[in-house]
């Protein structure tokens, strides 16, 4: 029924009042649902998320909430975000539910009686499963999903890594026809270098800094000074491109896997192994293909100039991000002596061990002498200009009672 006003009139049933619907994106927390506009971030009301799940574009329409805010309610889904759930399988009956274990997704999937996945892949009630999703929760209707994976009892110890791997679509190991195409590669310096554009720089003292536990070394760094003065920074990259042909196996499943994944307890490359770790690896002290970019930096560190080139080149020294960070703290301390004076200066000066340690300990005294002698200089020129200035300001004192006696003078005539 309408409700009355003052002078006795009805009205019609009351409605909430509403603006022109948006697309977003749903994001789901733990502290509620909120749907990511051009327009900003509004909250879904109580019953406002739908059949909506996280990361799906959906239509909005905003209404009206106390305190001049705006709540969003979900009238249609666009596109999905989640094409496969992992989640707890149990028995309800004669169909099978499947309870999400990200909690971001809140709706249950069944799987049907006449769905034999869950006996095909040895499923028992309990056991964490990766599911396809056949159809999506409507307002009518709740998700139906397929079994493609059994992950694991609930008891097993690498349950959480294989759930990330399943909730990612991560694969642990290559497809065969890619893993035979890696094999098939080899390293050949005299055949590359017939293209006239490689150089070879291998002369070079180049270094690689990773972390400790890096599997693979895929880029290094040179530098060094030039005739007028600034620096050339040499940048060099692996060439992947090299060994991998457009369209290749190998080339379809790196774009698939994008880029390499490190888990807790394992790396999953996005090459096979037989490249990410030996023919495409910057290792120390052995010839690799590369591209390099040698960028040239005035005496201030401003770029002039850069050259890109496929090249060959030999790292010198592996570190990792601890020594480096040592090295330029201590200058030629520890990290000098560790690495015999290379990182520093190119090859090694002197013949052992002792003069490279020798010659830091006469770096760091000169050093320290040259900034002794810095700060005396300094210190001398700014009481040298205090002088000055005390005799200006007595100059000016002495002209100021020169002109006052003149007056003085002329006053008395």
């Amino acid at each position: 029924m309408g409700r009355k006003n003052r002078g006795g009139r009805r009205h019609g049933p009351t409605r909430a009042r509403h603006t022109a619907r948006l697309t977003g994106t749903v994001r789901i927390t733990d502290a509620g649902a909120f749907v990511e506009t051009a327009e900003g971030a509004f909250r879904l009301t109580q019953r406002g998320e739908r059949e909506a799940m996280n990361g799906d574009v959906v239509t909005v329409s905003l209404h009206h909430a106390p305190g001049g805010n705006h709540r969003a309610v979900v009238e249609g889904t666009l596109s999905r975000a989640n094409a496969c759930v992992v989640g707890t399988y149990e028995l309800a009956g004669p169909l099978g539910v499947i309870r999400p274990l990200d909690t971001r997704i809140r709706q249950d999937f069944f799987v049907l009686p006449h769905d034999t996945s869950a006996a095909d892949h040895g499923v028992m009630s309990g056991d964490v499963v990766s599911a396809r999703i056949v159809s999506y929760p409507t307002r009518y209707e709740s998700g139906v999903a397929t079994i493609e994976q059994r992950i694991g009892g609930p008891d097993a110890p690498d349950l959480g890594i294989r759930c990330v791997m399943a909730r990612y679509d991560l694969e642990d190991g290559y497809p065969e026809q890619a893993v035979a195409e890696a094999q098939q590669c080899v390293l050949d310096v005299e055949g590359a270098l017939e293209d006239p554009l490689r150089r070879d720089i291998r002369d070079r003292f180049l270094l690689t800094i990773d972390p400790v536990d890096a599997r693979d070394f895929d880029d290094a760094i040179s530098v060094e000074r030039t005739k007028a003065g600034g620096w050339r920074l040499g940048v060099h990259i692996a060439d992947v491109s090299h060994y991998v042909t457009w369209e290749s196996s190998i080339d379809l499943e790196a774009r698939r896997r994008s880029t390499s994944v490190y888990l807790a307890d394992r790396v999953l490359p996005m090459l096979p192994e037989a490249l990410s770790n030996d023919l495409c690896s910057l290792k120390p002290d052995v010839d690799r293909l590369a591209f390099t970019v040698d960028i040239d930096l005035d005496r201030r560190g401003r770029v002039s100039g850069f050259t890109v080139y496929p090249s060959v080149i030999r790292s010198r020294v592996r570190m990792d991000y601890e020594a480096a960070g040592l090295l330029l703290a201590d200058g030629a301390g520890t990290e000098e002596r560790r690495w015999g004076g290379e990182c520093r200066g190119g090859r090694r000066r002197g013949g052992g061990r002792g003069e490279g340690e020798g010659e830091g300990r006469e770096r760091r005294k000169e050093r320290e002498e040259g900034g002794v002698r810095r700060r005396g200089r300094k210190k001398k020129r700014e009481e040298n200009r205090e002088g000055e200035e005390k005799k200006r300001e007595k100059g000016e004192e002495g002209g100021e009672e020169r002109r006052r006696g003149e007056k003085g003078e002329r006053v008395k005539r």
